[in-house]
C-alpha cells in the first residue's frame, strides 16, 4: 500500500511489518492501537485500481 509511504508520525510506525501485524477490525475498519484506521470504502477503491480485488478473492 503506497499510504505508508506518505510522510507523517501517524505512519511512520506503518513501515515496520510488526506494526502492521497489530491490525484489528472495528466496525468493519482495519484499525491500529493508536487510533490509526483505513476506511473500508477507500480501501476497496485502490484495491480495485491497483487489481487487487476481484469476486474470486474471498473463496
Amino acid at each position: 500500500m503506497t499510504l505508508v509511504a506518505n510522510p507523517g508520525p501517524m505512519l511512520a510506525p506503518y513501515r515496520e511489518e510488526a506494526c502492521l501485524s497489530r491490525a484489528f477490525l472495528e466496525m468493519g475498519a482495519p484499525t491500529w492501537p493508536n487510533g490509526f484506521d483505513v476506511a473500508p470504502e477507500w480501501l476497496r477503491r485502490e484495491m480495485i485500481a491497483a487489481g487487487e480485488l476481484s469476486r474470486d478473492a474471498a473463496v
